[in-house]
This record gives C-alpha cells, sequence and structure tokens, in this order.
C-alpha cells in the first residue's frame, strides 16, 4: 500500500505532457476527456493541481473499472455523460474530497 502511495505521488509531480501521457496509456482517455476533467474539476472549486490530478486519478480508475471489458482505443463516456458520471463521482465520494 505504502509503495503504491508512493507511486500515485510520484506520477502526480510528473510534468503536464507526462502527467498526460500517462493518463492516455494507463486509462486510455483521449486529450478531450482529459482536458474536460481537467477544467470540470477547476470550475468546481479544485484549484490546487496536485488536489485536482489525485482526483483524476481516482475518476479514472473508478470509470475504467466500470468500462474494462471495452475493446475500443479510448475510453468513452457519450455525448454529455462525462460531466454525469464525473459528478456521480464526486458526489459518492463527497467526504475525500471535501
Amino acid at each position: 500500500m505504502q509503495a503504491q502511495k508512493q507511486d500515485v505521488q510520484r506520477i502526480i509531480q510528473l510534468p503536464d505532457l507526462l502527467f498526460f501521457q500517462h493518463c492516455e496509456q494507463h486509462f486510455q482517455v483521449n486529450k478531450g476527456v482529459f482536458h474536460t476533467i481537467d477544467c470540470q474539476l477547476y470550475e468546481r472549486g479544485f484549484d490546487k493541481v496536485k488536489q485536482r490530478r489525485h482526483i483524476m486519478l481516482k475518476f479514472l480508475t473508478a470509470a475504467q473499472q466500470q468500462t474494462a471489458e471495452s475493446a475500443t482505443k479510448y475510453m468513452k463516456f457519450g455525448h454529455g455523460n462525462l460531466r454525469k458520471h464525473l459528478d456521480q463521482f464526486l458526489k459518492s465520494n463527497d467526504a475525500l474530497f471535501f
């Protein structure tokens, strides 16, 4: 568990491009989805980059588990569903982030 926590801390500290590439490789998200998540979190008051990245990793991990059997190159949410999924995730994990 400690090694996993250190790994997350290392990933969160990556430069922007490397952090995006990590998300693209591990979670199959494209730049549009990546930036939408980042902007949505910022607009919800998460103004610290490290905090947004931590939440983003948790959200993408949860979303990946829900869509684990998808055979597409990138994770897909459908038109308008990304915001809905993010809202549900934040509400269900309210105590962790607020």
